[in-house]
């Protein structure tokens, strides 16, 4: 068994609340495996189950002090995040709360489904009150271009969203108009200014989002994890005819039928339905994608992605033109990418050029993130490729 695998042992017994549990084999090192629950913050789920097993508790010192960290964490992002709702509810601005905030209490032990931020969607007209009384309660503005603010205080990160979704992202479909509708579906929690997403509506926002990600830079084993998780809990209760239908309509049936059938063989959970013709050796390439590059696929070469654009752009064949393609599109993003640097681009053609140059100038200050995002340019093609490949086949 190699590590990977006993990290998805671990996992899955948590998710279906096992006691029995084997302890690691000879072939895992648990520092390797403590490693790689860190790159995917999973480390406190990882000693919950772990210390059921019949082992020495010294061996298992990082893996305890991540769970006692987890647990601190989430005491103290609870009170936090409960001073901003009573601030949104005396202000009387309604809001919904998204993904992992929501989700954790599916999860069998709550406090051990950590995050590094909690995701707010309001609407535009309520954008500047939430920012005025976030700042009066000692918050700093970390990001404020484009439909998603970002605040920081005391290790919590707050994402304030006036957009589910921003743009097209792939398959040609206007994903910011269809999650725009979100808005017209919400119901208001009685007796609070809490917007609630429907169980089904929430569902296809998180697949839309591991989507997001994993055509991005990448997704952790923690996004299929939630998906499961969410399986688990609510697969009697959720309308699967709406959302499959909807599913179709964004062009993300294909892709979910793929994490269906991962989510089935990972965690032994029920799924709605299976794709038409299950590939094993697909299935294994689309794994391996999610471990190796941890969390947000960061634990990978920026460049890879830079790359995978110029494929988009160009043809798959021919290592020159997909590096020349991928250059101009990391020099000359197009206007709906932009907009986050020069909101009115959106609306005013003209300005892209002003939205570059503000861009550039970005890229002067922050020169390591461009070296980040070139280096291994030359060399990482093929491996993109790769990627490209992968991606298409689950249908992004």
């Amino acid at each position: 068994m190699s590590t990977e695998q006993y990290l998805i042992y671990l996992l899955k017994s948590f998710l279906n609340e096992k006691t029995d549990v084997i302890p690691p084999p000879e072939s895992v090192s648990l520092e390797k495996l403590y490693q790689l629950c860190q790159k995917h913050n999973v480390a406190a789920i990882a000693y919950a189950v772990l210390s059921l097993a019949d082992m020495d508790e010294e061996l298992l010192t990082k893996f305890k002090d991540a769970m006692v960290g987890a647990v601190y964490r989430n005491t103290v992002l609870d009170s936090m995040i409960s001073e901003v709702l009573d601030q949104f509810e005396s202000f009387r601005i309604p809001y919904a709360i998204l993904k992992g905030y929501r989700l954790k209490q599916d999860y069998p032990v709550p406090e051990f489904r950590t995050m590094g931020d909690v995701d707010f969607l309001i609407k535009e007209e309520h954008r500047m009150e939430a920012d005025r009384l976030l700042l009066a309660m000692g918050y700093e503005k970390d990001w404020t271009m484009g439909s998603t603010w970002t605040y920081k205080m005391a290790g919590t990160t707050l994402e304030i969203h006036t957009k589910p979704a921003f743009g097209n992202y792939w398959n040609q479909v206007n994903y910011e108009g269809y999650f725009l509708k979100i808005f017209s579906r919400l119901n208001r929690r009685e007796n609070t200014y809490e917007m609630l997403l429907s169980g089904e509506d929430h569902f296809i926002f998180l697949l839309f989002h591991l989507a997001k990600h994993l055509n991005s830079s990448g997704a952790g084993i923690r996004m299929i994890l939630d998906l499961a998780v969410v399986l688990k809990k609510h697969l009697a209760e959720l309308d699967w005819k709406y959302i499959k239908e909807e599913l179709q309509s964004i062009r993300l049936l294909e892709f979910s039928e793929h994490i269906f059938d991962l989510c089935a063989e990972l965690f032994e959970v029920e799924v709605p339905f299976h794709s038409q013709q299950t590939d094993e050796k697909l299935q294994k390439q689309l794994l391996a994608y999610i471990l190796q590059g941890g969390i947000f696929g960061f634990e990978r070469p920026d460049s890879i992605r830079r790359l995978r654009n110029g494929i988009r752009a160009g043809n798959i064949s021919g290592d020159r033109r997909i590096q020349i393609s991928a250059g101009i599109k990391l020099l000359f993003p197009g206007r709906k990418h932009m907009a986050a640097f020069l909101p009115a681009v959106e609306k005013h053609v003209w300005m892209l050029p002003l939205a570059w140059i503000r861009r550039w100038k970005m890229g002067l200050k922050y020169r390591d993130r461009v070296e980040h995002s070139l280096s291994g340019f030359t060399e990482n093609v093929e491996e993109a490729r790769s990627q490209y490949l992968l991606l298409k086949q689950i249908g992004l």
